[in-house]
């Protein structure tokens, strides 16, 4: 077998030394980590299609994709493989495998997720643009390999008390509330900015919640989390069907007093006929 020729990103911790770009080094077909990395990960191009790579610990211990520690999360594909290791052992790794021409190395440090933060109260039925950012060295990331396959997401989960104590099978699973993009589609403005956007639809009942944005397959873990109280919707719509063939059916929207500010509230109604017929009304209301 020969040794492979990978593209490595490494995680660094946030309290790492200022210089985390040479804190690995190319070292006769071995990559020496540096006892201050405190997460890497390994991007790694092989042959299509190819077996996934054998990793090589500093100690001679080998990691495979099927037969690994819980410190270790691998997402692999028919030609990649992509693995992150939770502190690493120091010194020098290899990645044994079929070599491709893909023959770079990329090193990312000071690898850093930054969200924007949820507003404490949301309510049933509003609809959020939510922004979150990948950066290396307090730059945009924009390793397309690398983050078309991190698939950040945004979950809710009721919140309970003492979690820690509740037996598995009672605690609460995450609800999936919204995945985030880069393609310039949608909410999101620029395709391959290294911003990622997730039109966000409030629908989780009534309730406290932990909301958590994390990776959707393991490879980038280090989860955003902040405690949310999704309240009712203070938006009532009423239909007061008519009984007088000269008077139009009508729809009413009143808002919560206290949250609503006067003269804010908008609506469009579609009425679409046993013939398929629509008519669109649009209406709003007064500022007093």
């Amino acid at each position: 077998m020969r040794v492979w020729t990978i593209i490595l990103v490494a995680l660094c911790s946030f309290y790492a030394s200022a210089d985390q770009t040479s804190s690995m080094s190319l070292l006769d077909n071995r990559f020496r980590v540096d006892p201050s990395i405190k997460q890497i990960n390994f991007v790694i191009y092989r042959a299509k299609p190819s077996k996934p790579v054998v990793l090589v610990r500093p100690d001679g211990e080998k990691y495979y994709v099927s037969n690994h520690p819980s410190n270790v999360s691998w997402y692999q594909e028919s030609s990649m493989d992509i693995i992150s290791i939770d502190n690493p052992m120091p010194g020098p790794w290899q990645a044994i495998g079929k070599i491709t021409p893909k023959n770079n190395i990329v090193l990312i440090s000071h690898l850093k997720l930054s969200t924007d933060r949820l507003p404490y109260r949301l309510y049933q039925g509003e609809l959020l643009k939510f922004n979150a950012r990948l950066t290396a060295d307090g730059e945009p990331l924009v390793l397309r390999d690398f983050l078309n396959r991190v698939k950040l997401k945004v979950t809710f989960t009721k919140f309970i008390e003492n979690e820690e104590a509740v037996v598995s099978g009672k605690k609460p699973s995450p609800e999936v509330i919204g995945e985030f993009a880069d393609n310039g589609k949608g909410l999101d403005e620029v395709a391959g900015d290294g911003v990622f956007t997730v039109e966000l639809p409030i629908t989780s009942a009534p309730g406290k919640y932990r909301a958590q944005i994390t990776s959707g397959n393991g490879v980038f873990m280090r989860a955003q989390e902040q405690e949310v109280l999704v309240y009712p919707t203070p938006v009532q719509a009423t239909f007061i069907q008519s009984h007088d063939e000269e008077q139009p059916n009508q729809v009413v929207v009143s808002g919560e007093e206290g949250i609503i500010e006067p003269g804010s509230l908008a609506g469009t109604i579609e009425h679409i006929t046993p013939y398929d017929d629509v008519t669109t009304v649009q209406g709003s209301a007064d500022p007093d």
